[in-house]
């Protein structure tokens, strides 16, 4: 694809987020009902397409490429454990937020924005290797990353395999591969009608990142010391880290594997870490001041970050 048809494929993305964010200022959409847009895409859109892109004829590189996405998935979550442990001391962050920078420092949006991303600029091929990176993230979140951020807390809530593993996204990514990998393809009426809810993803969850950041007051949200590192360490120095180390490595005839790391990788915090926060016992208020940040900000890194890929 055109260098210049990617960046405008990006801006439209962040144009729909603009659109998103003054709909919220302007009470045009209830809370409830931004509510229940995240449900419908989280439930139905976003696993839709996911599942879409993988109803395709089975291909040696892309599938190659898929296995090591999920395995390296794996390795740069591990590399941003342990950079962050090492900023979190060389920042001095505050311990009730110690956690949290943690999470944050490795986990990020990948499927509300992630996905739009990747579809932007490579298409249903994006959205099928951004989803199984997004499943060594999905894997560790629930048997690691819940640990950060509890923290020392109690949990509120006690842990849901059904409501936390077995989403309708990460099904909709095992359904998937099993149609991937054995070839069965559905009638076409049967793969248009998924497409048709596939379709509506990237506008509908850039609506709702835009509806989430107006319910918050700018200045509020802006004034925490170990919210703007995190922000600088989710946004900047961790893509950069890990894009750097994949291209030293012998990966030539699989380019796409560092490109997708970088496009995953690049996102804000996901909104999970506040659902997270919510249940277990973690620190709600640095979870929204983060998702806030690294929100507003990814508008400019992201479309930066994506220049070495194009």
């Amino acid at each position: 694809m055109e260098y210049h048809i990617i960046v405008i494929n990006i801006f439209l993305i962040f144009a729909l987020i603009l659109v998103g964010f003054v709909a919220g200022k302007a009470h045009l959409v209830s809370e409830q009902a931004s509510k229940d847009l995240s449900a419908i895409l989280v439930e139905i859109t976003l696993p839709a397409s996911i599942f879409s892109s993988m109803l395709r004829e089975l291909e040696t590189d892309l599938l190659i490429n898929a296995a090591l996405l999920f395995f390296i998935g794996f390795a740069c979550l591990a590399l941003e454990y342990g950079a962050g442990r090492l900023l979190v001391k060389f920042f001095r962050i505050r311990k009730e937020n110690q956690g949290l920078f943690l999470y944050n420092s490795m986990f990020t949006n990948a499927s509300f924005m992630g996905f739009p991303v990747a579809n932007a600029i490579f298409g249903s091929v994006g959205v099928f290797l951004a989803s199984i990176v997004n499943l060594s993230l999905t894997i560790t979140t629930f048997s690691f990353g819940i640990g950060l951020v509890r923290g020392d807390q109690e949990s509120k809530e006690k842990f849901s395999l059904r409501k936390n593993v077995f989403t309708n996204i990460n099904i909709a990514i095992i359904l998937g591969m099993i149609c991937f990998l054995t070839g069965f393809r559905f009638p076409e009426p049967a793969e248009n009608f998924i497409a048709y809810f596939a379709n509506v993803t990237t506008p509908m969850s850039m609506l709702v990142v835009g509806l989430n950041m107006s319910k918050g007051r700018a200045r509020d949200l802006m004034t925490d010391r170990d919210a703007h590192l995190l922000t600088i360490t989710r946004l900047i120095v961790m893509p950069l880290l890990l894009f750097g180390i994949l291209k030293l490595l012998p990966l030539g005839a699989y380019p796409l594997v560092a490109q997708m790391i970088l496009v995953v990788f690049a996102m804000p915090v996901p909104a999970l870490c506040l659902i997270l926060s919510e249940k277990y016992g973690g620190n709600t208020q640095f979870a929204v001041t983060t998702i806030f940040q690294t929100t507003l900000f990814s508008i400019v890194t992201i479309p930066l970050l994506l220049l070495l890929i194009v």
